[in-house]
This record gives C-alpha cells, sequence and structure tokens, in this order.
C-alpha cells in the first residue's frame, strides 16, 4: 500500500513578494475529507480527503487510523464506490472542473486508472454500485447532451444498457436484491418537483411511487435487507418532507413519522433500526428510532453548532448492523469536514476518525441566530459572527443555490475576516431550503427580486446588532453571485463593495449559453426565454449596470459549464468602460468554483485585501 503523505502548500505570495496573510494560509491548508463509500462489511471508508491540494480518494478504518492514498491524480475525484466482491472501486473525474465527469476503475491498493465509461465531452454522473457488485448504475447525457437519462453497466460482460430516456435523473440506489434501482427525476414543471421511480432492471418497466402534482419533493429510499421495501422523505400533500414507508408488494406508500423540519432517514443494514436527521435552522440534529415502527429512542449528541456535509446527507450517515455505530461527515465551525463515529447506543460525543487541524483558538467566533420580518413580514434568519469590537464594519455572505441553505461551517474566509474585526452575516432569505415547501417557492420567476430585497432587510437590521451599516459589503457564489450582483444593482446605496464568484451577471445570456442540460430545469426556477424575457430583462444586473457604483470584484472559472465565464467578463467589460472599480480573476484550470487550494490560495488573500480596502478595516 502506498501511505498518504500530507503536502503543506507554500505561504501565498503578492507579485512583490512579500507574504500575505500567514493565518488565512494556515486555516486554508487545513484538510477536509468527507467519506465517499463504506465497505459492504462496514470495517473501512473510502474517503475523499484534499491534503494533496485537491480532493483524492484515500481507505480509513472504520474505527480511525491512517490514511492510505489511492488515486494521485491532477484532477480532484467527485465520487468514489467501492465494488463488492473486487479489489476495485469506480471514481468520477472531470477536467479542469468541466463537469463532464468520465468513471474509471481503480485498484483499492493504488495504480492507474482504468476506463470504465470514458467518452470525452459526454457527463457521466457516478450513481450506485449494487451489493453483488455486478451492475454499475450511472446518469449520462450521452443520448442527445440535453436529456439526463440512467444507464446501467453490467461488469460481467461490460455491457451498459439504457434503462430510463428523458428529463433530468439522479440515480439513487439498488434494492438489495439488485433488482430495482430507485432515480429521482426532476419533472421540470416546478423549480423543486421530484418524481420518484422504481426501474424494475428485470422487466425494464417503471413505478411511480411519487409523481409530483406541484412544487416540492421525494428524496431517496434507504432499503430494508430484504427488499420488501423502504423509507423515504417527501412533502406530497404537505409543507415540510417528513418520513414515508414504500411497500413493494402493494405499490403503496404512507407517512410513518410526521415531523416539524424537512427531515430525511438512513436505516441500518439489518433494518432494526433508523437514523432521523433534519436541520433545524440550518443546524443538523440526528435522532435513532426504530427501524419498523418509527418509535423514537433517543436522540444523538453531535458538535454544537455544525451541519453534517449537505442536506441530504452525501452519503447517507451509516447505521451499522446492530445499530451502535453511526458514520457521517460533519463541520463545524472550528472544524473542517470530518468523518465522525457517533455511539448510537449511550450517545457519547461524536469521535473523529481523523486528527483534526485546529486554527487559532482567538480567531473563533460562535455565530448567533437573529430573525428579522422582512418587507411583507416573512421570518427571515441570519447568522451573525460579531468579533469582539466595537462597531466593526461587516460582511454579507449570500448562499448559492438557490434551494440550498447557509448554516455554520468551517469556512477559512469567514473566520479570517471576523478575526481582522469583519462581522459575517449569513442570511437564508426567501428561497432557501429547510423551512418547507411554501418558504423554498418564494422566489420563483417573478418573485425572484423579493429575495434580493431580504438582503435589505438584513442590513437595515444591522445598526442594532452593534453592526457600522454605512461600511457593509456582500458577497457570494454562482446563485450568491448573482444575489450580489443584483444587491449592487438595485439598492446601490446601501453596500460599500461586493465579490462575485461565479456569479450570474445576465439572466438571458446565462440561460442562452449555459450548458444545454442545464437550461430546461434552470428556466423552471428563473423563468423561461420565450415568455418570460421581459422579467429576466429587468431582473438582470447587467440591465441596471449604470446603477452600480461599489468596488467590485469578479472571480470566475474559465470552464464553467453552468454559469459560463462570459457572465462575468460581460460586467467586466461594462463596469471598467464607465470607470468603476473592477477586479476580474479567471482560473483556467476550474469551473463553477475554486475546487483547487492553490487556486484558492491565490484567489482568497486578494478577496481580504479588496474588502479590508474598501471597508475601510
Amino acid at each position: 500500500m502506498i501511505a498518504a503523505t500530507r503536502h503543506r502548500q507554500p505561504a501565498v505570495r503578492c507579485e512583490d513578494g512579500n507574504v500575505v496573510d500567514e493565518l488565512l494560509t494556515r486555516l486554508l491548508g487545513a484538510r477536509s475529507s468527507a467519506i465517499a463509500d463504506v465497505a459492504p462489511d462496514g470495517t473501512e471508508l473510502l474517503v475523499r480527503c484534499d491534503d494533496t491540494g485537491s480532493m483524492q480518494v484515500y481507505r480509513l478504518p472504520a474505527q480511525g487510523g491512517d490514511l492510505i492514498q489511492v488515486t494521485f491524480l491532477d484532477e480532484p475525484v467527485s465520487a468514489a464506490r467501492y465494488i463488492p466482491g473486487t479489489n476495485d472501486m469506480v471514481v468520477a473525474v472531470d477536467r479542469g472542473g468541466n463537469e463532464n465527469y468520465q468513471l474509471w476503475l481503480v485498484d483499492l491498493q493504488g495504480g492507474e486508472p482504468r476506463p470504465l465509461v470514458v467518452e470525452e465531452n459526454i457527463k457521466h454522473d457516478l450513481g450506485d454500485v449494487s451489493r453483488d457488485g455486478r451492475l454499475i448504475a450511472f446518469s449520462s447525457t450521452r443520448r442527445n447532451g440535453i436529456d439526463i437519462d440512467v444507464y446501467v453497466l453490467d461488469l460481467a460482460d461490460g455491457s451498459i444498457r439504457s434503462v430510463l430516456e428523458g428529463g433530468w435523473n439522479r440515480v439513487e440506489c439498488f434494492s438489495p436484491d439488485g433488482r430495482w434501482l430507485a432515480v429521482v427525476r426532476l419533472d421540470g414543471s416546478f423549480a423543486i418537483s421530484d418524481d420518484l421511480l422504481l426501474v424494475d432492471l428485470e422487466t425494464d418497466g417503471v413505478r411511480t411511487v411519487v409523481e409530483r402534482t406541484g412544487a416540492g419533493t421525494a428524496v431517496a429510499p434507504t432499503w430494508y435487507p430484504d427488499s420488501s421495501g423502504f423509507l423515504f422523505s417527501t412533502d406530497s400533500g404537505r409543507d415540510v418532507a417528513s418520513i414515508a414507508r414504500y411497500d413493494l408488494a402493494t405499490s403503496s406508500w404512507r407517512y410513518v413519522l410526521d415531523t416539524a423540519w424537512d427531515s430525511e432517514a438512513s436505516l441500518s443494514t439489518d433494518g432494526r433500526s433508523a437514523l432521523v436527521f433534519h436541520a433545524e435552522n440550518a443546524i443538523t440534529r440526528l435522532q435513532l428510532h426504530d427501524g419498523d415502527t418509527l418509535a423514537h429512542l433517543r436522540d444523538l449528541q453531535l458538535p454544537e453548532t455544525g451541519t453534517g456535509f449537505g442536506l441530504p446527507l452525501i452519503p447517507r450517515p451509516y447505521l451499522s448492523s446492530i445499530a451502535s455505530t453511526a458514520l457521517l461527515t460533519y463541520t463545524t465551525t472550528a472544524t473542517p469536514l470530518t468523518p465522525l463515529r457517533v455511539d448510537t447506543a449511550d450517545s457519547l460525543p461524536a469521535v473523529p476518525l481523523l486528527p483534526i487541524d485546529q486554527v487559532v483558538a482567538s480567531a473563533l467566533v460562535t455565530p448567533e441566530l437573529h430573525k428579522i420580518a422582512s418587507f411583507d413580514g416573512e421570518q427571515i434568519t441570519y447568522f451573525l459572527y460579531k468579533p469582539p469590537v466595537d462597531n466593526p464594519p461587516a460582511v454579507v455572505v449570500v448562499h448559492g443555490g438557490p434551494e440550498a441553505r447557509f448554516a455554520p461551517r468551517y469556512d477559512p474566509f469567514i473566520i479570517r475576516l471576523v478575526a481582522g474585526g469583519i462581522a459575517v452575516v449569513a442570511p437564508n432569505v426567501r428561497g432557501s431550503a429547510g423551512w418547507g415547501r411554501r418558504f423554498v417557492s418564494l422566489d420563483d420567476r417573478r418573485l425572484r427580486l423579493n429575495s434580493v430585497r431580504d438582503l435589505t432587510e438584513v442590513h437595515a437590521s444591522l445598526a442594532e446588532r452593534g453592526v457600522d451599516a454605512t461600511r457593509v459589503a456582500v458577497i457570494g457564489g454562482s446563485y450568491g453571485g448573482y444575489m450580489t450582483l443584483a444587491a449592487l444593482a438595485f439598492y446601490p446605496d446601501l453596500w460599500a463593495a461586493g465579490i462575485a464568484t461565479v456569479g450570474i451577471s445576465s439572466l438571458v445570456t446565462f440561460l442562452e449559453n449555459t450548458s444545454p442540460y442545464r437550461r430546461r430545469f434552470r428556466e423552471v426556477e428563473y423563468g423561461f426565454l420565450d415568455s418570460d424575457r421581459d422579467f429576466l430583462v429587468e431582473a438582470s444586473p447587467m440591465t441596471h449596470v449604470d446603477q452600480i457604483r461599489a468596488p467590485l470584484m469578479l472571480i470566475h472559472g474559465a470552464n464553467d459549464p453552468r454559469v459560463p465565464v462570459g457572465e462575468a467578463r460581460q460586467l467586466h467589460a461594462s463596469l471598467r468602460a464607465r470607470g468603476i472599480a473592477s477586479e476580474l480573476l479567471i482560473y483556467e484550470d476550474e469551473g463553477h468554483g475554486l475546487a483547487k487550494r492553490a487556486n484558492r490560495l491565490d484567489a482568497a488573500p486578494r478577496m481580504l485585501a479588496f474588502l479590508r480596502k474598501n471597508l475601510h478595516a
């Protein structure tokens, strides 16, 4: 085996050769690691870890120990799965952030990747591997470049067959017996509207478990071991996604656990216990329930003010066969992404499976949760990281999505801002996920600018929190980048500066130039080019570029398949022509964000210097 080694990045330097911000460099260099898969016997994990500067795959004993590096690639690995009964795993890797993932086989002892499904300029998303190790399910644009169809590869003979065509499909999981494949399909009628389907791999029939008739979600099943049915999460007929049980024999389902927050579940391998998890005001909570009756057994103790790695958690928390151990990826304000082991029997404190890179204690601030009424009375929450200084300036950090949320997490840039005396405000405006179906739909299409207006209400509340409201910047990535640009364009008097990373400057050119497989489903969220063009033009920051007065930094990956780099270039050119201070950073080997540490080490100090200058901090 090849032992992993730690690669520490050198301090970032300016063009004049001076070292830039040692604390920020150390914060950015802290190890992040996330569970990619759990071995069939539960004794080992595949972990994606960025020790080398990008996410590579390592093996890790389930009880903790030393990482063993398995992949040594120039590009980050986006997903990895064990292939039971073999000494291989399957990994998904793109090139330069273009999201055209290719599937490769890699020996668990290490070695060169071997091509499995490799078709350049075609997107392949790794789904699941059957428990007997024979079948690999994935979704792909290979048929027409627009639809994301579902395919199954048979490792016995190398054949690939299409099992579900049309629409935007996401592979979830095989049934334990390998006959059924669960798929979530975005039906294209509403911004968040998922159908839950079962593909019968013996007959090629497709069974609809939940068909959406309005906006809402149905989230991946977790199967009972005899393949008789599964638990899943849905908000069909209600506002909050709760836990339901599907019976394969009767083709019917019913709610089995009502929850106050959008919730999901994960069954133990023997089906006798279930983990139920949700995000309460964006803070992850975890409970143990009986797998059959769903009766509550106990709450599980997790680190405070933190969040599981995404909701849905990817992969789902693993629960051992006797329900004594749960494994999940977690992060807190002080802790980078790390695998955790939770003792479910005694609810002891969670134990990290890897040593955690510690940051300077004095740099840490626990965020405060605040709730305000927006312009129409809608309740909006935000987290405030306030440094121990009087009347600090502030940076409002807007999350992407828009169907996402800000949750307290390890964020080197936030930590560094607060350590430097700058407050950070992280809102969950209308349209954020986790507060039910109604709330997440409040920014759809022609309601878009109401979410931007929410930012003004957040801004208006800052003075009473002891923040200098005359020195406030706004920053965000992806959809958060659009929100940043819209805030500067529609409410220019409020903001001292802005930073938009992979942001949308024109909703029209964005929809015209985004990848074809994304366009039809992004139109459902933002508006249709043929019927909503007037609003798309009106809601675009480019249309109101003459109103932007605050200095602006734009950061983009040259290979971004979601928000093409032209969105940054056109805005930068217009601002420069008008004499507005605008900086443009384009990274040639990146896509939708900065996945490589070397690029983050270059961009973050520039961002920090930009904000310090314009906030007089």
